[in-house]
């Protein structure tokens, strides 16, 4: 581990070497870092937290600008539309930059030339959620429910075509579940239903429903990733589940920039992150306890890998077969 760190301090250093005359430079004034989602969910509070140590260090503040709503267009457009001066950028996630392309027919910005990639934060800890009164202790039992009442299960999401969202719809077509979507604007109001028991169950980022679930007000069954979670050890991930082997259920998070974005900038954001993400009281207490997976990649591979996960986005819409208008 120290090792994987290290190596993430020495980019930072190489990258932050670009032009030591604007890194002299910049910030030069207040940074605004927008987010396509609504205050509230565990990725505002991340995103509030990172801004928080940027402001310490630069001495100029990063104000977090919630732009939400359109399954997150209206906060990347804003985002792609803002001067390219190093002084703005944005949150984005698979479900705007790898999803949303392959939805609609017309977005208002080009996921492949409106923006500089700066580089991948962390990935997505996320919980498969029950309110207390289903009787399932598993997905597999939350299945059998499904299969034994047909259209009875209601679930519910942050919106629709978000990656959560498109997790659940693929276990419905691959294990032929007939259950109903209740898309919310965000995570806030999506979980005050689960808890009032207006929907059975979700999928949602750890961050956010950590404290009900210990409050006995929600219960848990499930977690994404490869592997099963220090921050739920005792939960089985969803791929252990008999039949549920190949969901892809990645979902990440990183930064991107306007076109144009001076280099130096980039490098000095990106570096800065490394720096901040490396420290151990920050990276446990403020990211790792709350679900957030440290997932460090520079930019010139982070634009790589943007580029080719769209394309795997694009196979999973058209197996799913799902139509957003």
């Amino acid at each position: 581990m120290k090792g994987k760190w290290m190596n993430a301090v020495c980019v930072m250093i190489a990258l932050t070497a670009i032009g030591p005359a604007a890194a002299q430079v910049f910030p030069s004034k207040p940074l605004r870092l927008i987010i396509p989602h609504p205050p509230g969910s565990g990725l505002d509070a991340a995103t509030r937290a990172l801004a928080q140590e940027m402001t310490k260090d630069w001495g100029q503040p990063v104000v977090v600008e919630n732009r939400p709503g359109a399954s997150g267009i209206i906060g990347v457009e804003a985002c792609a539309k803002a001067p390219a001066d190093g002084h703005v950028f944005c949150v984005v996630d698979r479900g705007q930059m790898s999803f949303v392309p392959n939805f609609y027919k017309k977005i208002p910005f080009d996921p492949a030339k409106d923006f500089e990639p700066i580089g991948n934060m962390f990935n997505l800890l996320s919980v498969f959620v029950l309110h207390p009164s289903v009787q399932a202790k598993s997905v597999a039992e939350l299945m059998g429910l499904a299969r034994a009442k047909p259209g009875s299960l209601n679930f519910g999401s942050v919106g629709d075509g978000t990656p959560p969202h498109l997790i659940i719809e693929w276990i419905k077509k691959n294990q032929k579940l007939d259950m109903v979507h209740v898309p919310y604007k965000g995570a806030a109001p999506m979980v005050q239903s689960l808890i009032a028991g207006e929907i059975q169950f979700g999928y949602i980022s750890a961050g956010t429903v950590i404290g009900p679930i210990r409050a006995g007000r929600l219960k848990a069954i499930a977690v994404s990733g490869e592997k099963r979670s220090p921050v739920f050890p005792g939960l089985p991930t969803l791929s252990e589940t008999a039949g549920l082997a190949g969901v892809d259920d990645r979902i990440w998070f990183g930064l991107l920039a306007p076109a144009g974005t001076p280099r130096p900038a980039v490098a000095a954001i990106y570096g800065e992150l490394v720096r901040i993400v490396s420290n151990d009281a920050f990276r446990e207490q403020r990211l790792v306890s709350q679900g957030w997976q440290p997932a460090l990649m520079p930019p010139a591979e982070f634009g790589r890998f943007l580029s080719a996960d769209r394309e795997v986005a694009g196979e999973i819409v058209k197996a799913l077969g799902i139509k957003l208008e």
